[in-house]
């Protein structure tokens, strides 16, 4: 319904007439809000990268200390394979690393929300 007197658009609402704004300014103001909502998922995305690589790294990093003790001095590092307790710590070193990497996961997924 439209009030003749000021040219706005009034709307029937619990009872009481109140005006209602344009459809333009409604739709400008939606418009406007969907482009900030995806510049910020993108933002959110480019962190995440970020994050991502820097996982990686740190996941590789052992390895690459391993492989270079294993050049330095092969005696040294193969008694994480020929010894029981070697192997006990060769284990529980993995199973920290994998926990790590999940965790690091878990992050990086709940910060996509």
């Amino acid at each position: 319904m439209i009030n003749p007197a000021s040219g706005v658009n009034l709307t029937f609402d619990n009872r009481v007439l109140v005006p209602s704004p344009p459809r333009t300014e409604t739709l400008v103001n939606l418009s406007t809000l969907i482009r900030q909502r995806r510049a910020l998922r993108l933002k959110a995305r480019a962190l995440t990268a970020e994050s991502k690589a820097s996982a990686a790294v740190i996941s590789i990093t052992p390895f690459v200390a391993g492989a270079g003790l294993y050049l330095v001095k092969p005696d040294m590092m193969s008694l994480l394979f020929v010894d029981h307790r070697g192997r006990f710590m060769l284990g529980i070193a993995i199973g920290s690393l994998l926990l790590g990497i999940a965790t690091m996961g878990a992050i990086i997924r709940r910060t996509l929300r």
